[in-house]
């Protein structure tokens, strides 16, 4: 079970532990999960389904339809004893991102308007669940920055190679980066507006909105 008394290594081994169980309860959920979209005619059928494992961890499943098939992303969380929370995306192996609780709580406060850590981080993995990681600069031996996309918006972090875990520090929202056009922007127009970007003024909208994010948090 986890706890805040190992190490980030440590709770990623726990959790992966639960994979087996995580998918017998997965197989069982896709029927349902199958059946609404036949219902509604959807293409994508975003839903997020708490769990927990038998080893008594918690869990948050995010199921959408993609043009591939069903798609599934785990996240685990736990309480970090100090009034935080940890919560980690974590696949059977490979790279897990640690969304760190500070970039949580700015998110429920800023964004969702509640200090609920829990309430906040389901807002956030509902909309941000499928991540990309580009990587900046190596600022330390087998520490790397890192630029992580995701479905609403970029995340800002370190990668540890050596423990192959990303933690992601901040995060800015795609609406986010053209103030100016904030009213009349839906998230998708963001993006690809982003995308249309040369690398000098993505750098140069990214850095404003983050000190935008400082000065908020240092009033806060």
């Amino acid at each position: 079970m986890l706890t805040p008394l190992i190490s980030l290594p440590e709770l990623v081994a726990d959790a992966r532990k639960d994979h087996k169980a995580l998918w017998s309860t997965v197989n069982r959920l896709l029927p349902r999960l199958r059946r609404v979209q036949g219902r509604d005619g959807a293409e994508t059928i975003p839903h997020m389904e708490p769990w927990t494992s038998p080893r008594g961890n918690n869990w948050l499943l995010h199921f959408s339809t993609r043009s591939t098939g069903p798609a599934m992303h785990p996240l685990v969380w736990c309480s970090d004893g100090n009034g935080s929370i940890i919560a980690l995306l974590i696949t059977p192996t490979g790279t897990t991102y640690h969304l760190e609780g500070g970039m949580i709580q700015h998110y429920g406060a800023h964004v969702e308007g509640t200090a609920d850590l829990l309430e906040a981080l389901q807002s956030f993995f509902f909309e941000n669940h499928y991540y990309t990681t580009e990587t900046l600069h190596e600022f330390s031996p087998g520490i790397w920055d890192v630029r992580v996309t995701m479905d609403q918006g970029l995340g800002l972090g370190e990668w540890d190679r050596t423990t192959d875990i990303i933690h992601v520090r901040s995060y800015v929202s795609y609406v986010q980066l053209f103030p100016e056009q904030r009213e009349h922007l839906v998230a998708l127009d963001a993006r690809r507006a982003w995308d249309e970007l040369a690398i000098g003024q993505q750098a140069e909208r990214l850095d404003r909105a983050l000190r935008k994010n400082e000065t908020k948090l240092r009033v806060a």
